[in-house]
């Protein structure tokens, strides 16, 4: 039986290696999480460990560095799946006011969006007008989105 555990173990271990160590895809989204942070001034929290993209620790964080670490991540994701489909994907974002983001977090974000995003249609739900962003059509809603 305990020789099972140890192999089980050194299983898991070798999986392990492949997914996180040793993973082209992996390597790639741990260092644009990297640069979006740096850029957004974040990268202090993150650990330099390639296996900190399999976090779901984000608890300890909060407000302005919460939000900023999860639109790291996201967009991360987003150059991932585009350069393993072949595809630009729409990115849809709710309002990227609010949650102790000031108006300079917004433009740090819209230049992310602007430098690396600038071929994929972006959704933005929100109150405000971002003026930033070119070409921007804005949708306004009245009353419900679905009437009856």
């Amino acid at each position: 039986m305990d020789k099972l555990v140890e192999e089980n173990k050194e299983l898991k271990r070798n999986i392990n290696d492949e997914i996180i160590y040793n993973n082209i895809i992996v390597n790639n989204l741990h260092s644009s999480i990297t640069k979006y942070a740096k850029k957004l001034g974040v990268a202090h929290v993150i650990n330099p460990q390639t296996n900190y993209i399999f976090t779901s620790d984000l608890k300890s964080l909060s407000g302005a560095v919460l939000h900023k670490i999860v639109f790291s991540f996201k967009m991360a994701y987003i150059l991932e799946i585009q350069r393993f489909l072949g595809i630009k994907l729409p990115i849809v974002l709710d309002s990227l006011s609010g949650r102790e983001v000031d108006h300079e977090n917004i433009q740090e974000t819209m230049n992310i969006l602007m430098e690396d995003f600038y071929e994929n249609q972006v959704i933005i739900a929100s109150i405000y007008k971002y003026k930033e962003l070119d070409p921007l059509h804005t949708i306004k809603i009245n009353n419900l989105l679905l009437e009856e």
